[in-house]
């Protein structure tokens, strides 16, 4: 699995009276190699390796040492988006060790990654002909069911891998992610679903048939609107699930004050859809703004991902909002974007939420007006790995964030 931690290497020892010298220099390299990867130093020890093979082609080891090597390397590249470096990468190390899992396993990963879930499933039928006790296929398969939506076949494949591998149910990542499918399962087993398109809608009422129908009608009306003004077309499937609002608690444990919430898929809590369609298509707006953003960039400021979901859904810098902003400027209370928290899932404080959520929208307003959407996207885009926010956002837009901040502050004065 991408993430997993990568299996340790299996070192030759030197000879004692090493028939030829190129066999002694190989297994100096091989040393190196071992070394290189201990220090994460993949790409150097691909190299290495591949050197020591050729001067000791019938070493049986070092061949295995390298397909470690390529896939701690497509760790790398997959975490920069070099998605096909990855590929081959996992290719050719299955093709030097058939007998690691977990190389089937990430490469299916990465295909469920890149919406090839009929190439997920074969490499994982495929691998678990030959490893039918591994835990990490298992694991990869249960993602693929919960990708694919179905939840209970997700389940039974986690809770074999958990089995098959006791520890991974201790590992956090997993134990969540189970938890999660598990919750999910026990709402969501006998909802309904409606498909159209890359867009699956599921809620719990047969009778509504016009509610699926009418989300999905939504969906579209409102991709359309956010491809124009993005100037992105994102091809990747999306599910809404429409929850009562105890369902909605029971299946994401989520605040009490969340109108919805997308964690890949955009879950909303609807009382009565009939009663309520303005606020309905407000909150899947909002959401599917998110989607199209995660879409741009993951690493995204909470500040500019919820302003920019804000003004998706048509809210607009208002009087309200803005006696907030200002009353938290002349009090002292104000915290320059740059300082606000990562995260604002775990803020219990409703008014400190409400004046953050004031804030991305307002200044995000600014920087629409001034720069647009599809500047924003690509300066989004653009974010090498390596550099901050604020590096990103200064090269792209020639312009500083903190000065802009205070532009826009005297504005609120």
């Amino acid at each position: 699995m991408i993430g997993r931690a990568l299996m340790a290497l299996v070192l030759v020892v030197p000879s004692v009276c090493p028939q030829a010298s190129g066999e002694e220099k190989a297994n100096e390299l091989n040393e190196q190699g071992v070394a290189l990867y201990e220090q994460k130093n993949y790409g150097k020890a691909v190299s290495v390796f591949e050197e020591a093979g050729r001067l000791d082609p019938k070493n049986e080891t070092i061949p295995k040492n390298l397909a470690r090597a390529l896939h701690g390397r497509a760790h790398g590249h997959r975490k920069t988006g070099q998605l096909d470096a990855a590929e081959d990468d996992l290719d050719r190390a299955i093709a030097l060790d058939g007998t690691e899992p977990a190389f089937n396993a990430m490469l299916a990963d990465l295909h469920v990654h890149r919406r090839e879930s009929s190439k997920a499933r074969l490499t994982l039928e495929k691998a678990l002909e030959k490893h039918p006790e591994s835990a990490d296929l298992f694991e990869s398969l249960g993602r693929l069911e919960y990708y694919e939506e179905f939840l209970k076949q997700a389940l039974e494949c986690l809770e074999t891998a958990a089995r098959l591998d006791p520890s991974r149910g201790d590992a956090a990542a997993f134990k969540r992610f189970m938890e999660k499918v598990r919750r999910e399962v026990k709402v969501e087993g006998e909802f309904f679903r409606d498909a159209r398109g890359q867009f699956t809608v599921k809620y719990d009422d047969k009778g509504s048939r016009e509610v699926g129908t009418a989300a999905l009608d939504l969906l579209e009306a409102s991709y359309n609107r956010m491809s124009a003004d993005f100037r992105r077309w994102p091809k990747d499937r999306l599910t809404v699930v429409l929850y009562t609002r105890d369902e909605y608690s029971a299946a994401t444990g989520a605040h009490a004050w969340t109108g919805g919430l997308f964690d890949g898929k955009i879950r909303i809590p609807v009382r009565n859809w009939r009663s309520a369609p303005a606020e309905i298509r407000k909150t899947l707006d909002h959401e599917l703004a998110h989607w199209f953003i995660r879409k741009l960039n993951r690493r995204i400021p909470t500040w500019l991902n919820e302003g920019m979901a804000q003004l998706q859904e048509g809210k607009k810098p208002g009087g309200v909002t803005h006696s907030r902003i200002k009353g938290a400027v002349n009090s002292g209370r104000y915290e320059p974007v740059g300082k606000l928290p990562l995260s604002w899932a775990s803020i219990k404080e409703r008014d400190r939420v409400s004046l953050y959520y004031a804030q991305a929208l307002h200044f995000t307003d600014f920087l629409v007006r001034r720069y647009g959407w599809s500047a924003l996207a690509g300066m989004l885009e653009g974010w090498a790995p390596g550099q901050s926010f604020t590096e990103a956002f200064n090269k792209a837009l020639s312009a500083e964030l903190g000065l802009l901040e205070q532009d826009w502050l005297r504005r609120v004065r």
